[in-house]
């Protein structure tokens, strides 16, 4: 099944296409915000073309697509062992421009180039069950942080750094909803790739 979206539409609202036989979508340059769970659980839905023009994606937006079930469309892995064995964990989810998803369970995550937006809960709790500490660094193409991309609790450690590969006037230019991103706030940036 494929749906035209109007050229006209700005926004994909929460739960809008979840559970569809949707095979593929095109999101128009119109569209600046898909909000939670839009197109979650469609299973079929294995090609997706994004806005160039989005400031916002929503938790869960594409989860448990057949896009997001495609290991070819998961970006590198790191082996984890324990007493029960040995497997791979897949690390970052990107569709186009967009970090979907990562689980950082490295000494060191970045982000890759040209990476415009990160979504929300992108990193949400993603590292909690394992000791190493990470630090992330974050490309100087991003344009906006979704609200929650980084929404840990209090006692989480996990995360030593979070480092803007970019200038301070780069930096300036990112939107960053710190609205659920408490985690952000107690952090301090360290711009120019310094971390202390």
């Amino acid at each position: 099944e494929e749906i035209k979206l109007p050229e006209n539409l700005e926004t994909i609202g929460s739960y809008a296409f979840i559970k569809t036989g949707l095979k593929s979508i095109v999101i128009p340059d119109s569209v600046v915000r898909i909000d939670v769970s839009a197109f979650d659980s469609c299973r079929n839905l294995t090609e997706i073309d994004l806005s160039e023009n989005l400031e916002y994606i929503g938790y869960e937006a594409f989860s448990q697509t057949g896009y997001s079930y495609d290991a070819d469309n998961w970006e590198s892995s790191h082996r984890v062992s324990s007493s029960a064995g040995s497997w791979d964990v897949p690390l970052a989810l990107y569709i186009d421009g967009y970090l979907i998803e990562a689980s950082p369970h490295t000494a060191e995550f970045t982000v890759k180039e040209g990476t415009i937006g990160i979504a929300a809960r992108a990193f949400y709790d993603k590292t909690i069950q394992f000791d190493e500490s990470c630090t992330i660094y974050l490309n100087s193409d991003l344009q906006y942080i979704s609200d929650g991309a980084f929404r840990y609790s209090e006692d989480n450690k996990n995360i030593d750094y979070v480092v803007f590969t970019g200038d301070a006037e780069q930096w300036d230019n990112v939107k960053v909803d710190l609205a659920n991103n408490y985690w952000l706030k107690k952090l301090s940036f360290n711009i120019d790739g310094d971390v202390d």
